[in-house]
């Protein structure tokens, strides 16, 4: 959700961390936002979006101090405002996850991969998730997901500064294989992310738990599959699904992921 192919190229290791939040406090009152509303299954959601990318760029630009800017310029993933739109992977997971959850499953822990602005999440908190984590680098993010959780009669949801590619205890609150149902949307654009997205499920994914992932075509998902395969993970079901915002129709594939020994369903 947070991701988009319209971003521009990374280095296949992980990048700095994010410039400290405290450079964009207050920027959010800046930055022109609309609330959209979204069908998810028998459900409509609220979610407050960015309405003028080039404008959150520029503003985010613009907070950095002086001497972080060259830096910052050529690594547009810290300042990429992608993650303030709803993209229509995120759409068909929320719809994925809600029919699971409809389905009698009930996971414990819940954590969201590059959250954006937070769909999935929200909608596992609506379907009574005990546990919901959303995650993701933007600094912005975490307001957008207060705002939208307030917007659909959700207490807030836990949020985690989180970069995937860099993972480890601390980073994860403990999580090793501990996220009973594992979640993100559109994370598959860049040729450097297969085999970071693989080791991630890996790290993450409870010995009993699914991983969901949703992808609205990119050429890298069957890489991923064989580097999941690699760390003894597979694809146990797919599910392609047709997704309509205003007056575009995108198909979105997603795939649910176990581990290779998974044998008796736990929910």
């Amino acid at each position: 959700m947070s991701q988009s192919v319209a971003r521009k190229s990374s280095a296949s290791k992980p990048m700095s961390k994010s410039a400290p939040s405290a450079l964009w406090h207050g920027l959010d009152a800046h930055l022109s936002r609309g609330n959209r509303t979204v069908r998810v299954g028998d459900t409509t959601f609220a979610l407050n979006c960015l309405e003028d990318m080039e404008e959150a760029f520029q503003q985010s630009f613009k907070a950095l101090p002086h001497e972080g800017r060259a830096i910052a310029a050529g690594n547009a993933a810290e300042l990429t405002p992608h993650f303030g739109v709803v993209w229509p992977s995120a759409v068909g997971l929320a719809e994925h996850v809600q029919q699971f959850l409809d389905a009698g499953n009930s996971p414990i822990t819940t954590l969201e991969l590059g959250c954006g602005l937070g769909l999935p999440s929200i909608v596992a908190a609506k379907r009574g998730v005990t546990r919901v984590i959303a995650t993701d680098r933007h600094p912005l993010v975490s307001q957008f997901l207060d705002r939208n959780a307030a917007n659909n009669s959700l207490q807030p949801i836990h949020y985690q500064s989180l970069d995937w590619r860099d993972l480890n205890e601390t980073s994860t609150l403990g999580l090793k294989q501990q996220v009973d149902l594992l979640m993100g949307s559109d994370l598959l654009y860049e040729a450097w992310q297969p085999g970071f997205l693989a080791a991630a499920v890996a790290h993450l994914l409870a010995p009993d738990g699914v991983a969901m992932l949703a992808d609205p075509g990119r050429k890298y998902m069957d890489e991923f599959l064989d580097l999941s395969a690699a760390h003894n993970i597979t694809c146990r079901e797919t599910c392609l699904r047709r997704v309509q915002l205003g007056e575009a129709v995108s198909d979105v594939l997603v795939i649910e992921l176990v581990w290779i020994n998974f044998q008796d369903e736990k929910f």
